[in-house]
């Protein structure tokens, strides 16, 4: 019985049996260690399996069990050990969810509000459905496309064929720049066969321009000097004017103040009134008087050059014909005389014409302060 203690199940088991045999329960106990017995060797039914069976088999399990422990906790990282296994488990369940993810992508989603994400075969079908819509738009294109990039072929007969638009626009760009070429050549030639005549036509116009300058010269100062005559012969006329208008003022205020002195009440300080406006009536008879002379010496002079240029080119030919140099360079001073003879010179330095110079001389000589208080001594006089 001793024998059969072989772990703490069978100790126990003795433990109780004592017990029992304190207790006078001889006869039970014995028993009891017979079905013990019985059970933990086995009864010889191979159906039943003895405790002994089970605890070999457990060690055996439980053997099992450490080997593949030990297996999957292969790896120490910071003292601990971990699962290798577990490890790509882990990054094949990640990869998994990636896939499922990626998966669902070709797939409808709805979230939790109700909206729907389209997936990539709903899109795919989408596109062939447009493609389908779209094959009449699609072979219209490829045709155009065939025409301006590929072209066409022509048919059995040779016709119906086109080139494509880049290659003819490559033959017309070489037939643009053959064209240019020649172009350009046929220009060049031009250019040199009425480069000689040019030169020639240049040479003699240009001769016949100089020979025609001087008469057009002389021509354009007499044509000049017509213009100022015909001006101071205006100036004339318009002076002439100021000189009747002032003559007839004259005379009638002086009729006029003639018949006034005639009556009894007609005294010295009326004749006074009277005097300003016979003054200046007088004195603007007198001023346009110079200024018509003034201006018709002015209109004669500029005459004598129009006539001097008109009959130079006259004069000019007939002592060419005559080849006297004396003459020529006599005619030419004349010339140059005239021309520095301005008939401004009837003018002082200043520009301005002697006769209105000297009454604004004389105007500026006169006391105007003195005639004040003569003529404010006057004027009371009159009142009193």
């Amino acid at each position: 019985m001793i024998k059969n203690i072989k772990d703490e199940n069978s100790l126990k088991q003795l433990e109780q049996f004592l017990d029992l045999i304190e207790n006078n329960a001889i006869q039970n106990s014995l028993k009891d260690i017979a079905e013990f017995n019985s059970a933990y060797n086995g009864n010889g039914n191979n159906e039943e399996m003895s405790i002994k069976d089970m605890i070999e088999d457990i060690k055996i399990s439980q053997k099992d069990i450490d080997e593949i422990y030990w297996k999957i906790f292969d790896i120490e990282t910071d003292g601990e050990n971990k699962s290798s296994a577990l490890i790509e488990i882990e990054k094949a369940k990640e990869c998994a969810n990636k896939m499922k993810n990626d998966y669902m992508k070709f797939y409808d989603q709805e979230d939790s509000q109700g909206n729907v994400t389209e997936g990539i075969i709903s899109k795919l079908k989408q596109a062939c459905d447009d493609i389908e819509e779209n094959k009449d738009k699609i072979e219209k294109f490829e045709k155009f496309y065939n025409e301006i990039f590929i072209g066409v072929e022509a048919d059995e007969n040779g016709k119906g064929g086109k080139l494509s638009l880049e290659k003819y626009l490559n033959e017309k760009r070489t037939e643009i720049n053959n064209l240019i070429s020649s172009k350009k050549q046929e220009l060049g030639n031009c250019l040199n066969d009425y480069k000689d005549k040019f030169e020639n036509l240049y040479k003699e116009k240009n001769d016949k321009i100089d020979e025609l300058l001087p008469g057009a010269t002389s021509k354009g100062l007499a044509e000049a000097y017509k213009d100022e005559k015909e001006d101071m012969q205006e100036n004339i006329k318009k002076w002439n004017g100021i000189f009747i208008g002032s003559i007839v003022l004259f005379i009638t205020l002086f009729v006029i103040y003639f018949i006034i002195s005639l009556n009894k009440d007609f005294t010295f300080a009326s004749f006074f009134r009277a005097f300003p406006f016979l003054f200046f009536s007088g004195f603007f008879t007198y001023y346009s008087t110079k200024q018509i002379a003034e201006y018709k010496r002015i209109a004669s002079e500029y005459a004598y050059k129009q006539r001097l240029n008109q009959t130079y080119k006259g004069y000019e030919t007939q002592i060419k014909e005559a080849n006297n140099e004396e003459l020529k360079n006599q005619l030419l001073r004349i010339m140059l005389d005239s021309a520095e003879n301005n008939p401004s010179k009837i003018l002082d330095k200043k520009g301005e014409i002697p006769s209105l110079s000297v009454i604004e001389k004389m105007l500026d000589i006169l006391p105007f302060d003195t005639l004040k208080r003569i003529q404010d001594k006057i004027k009371a006089k009159i009142e009193k």
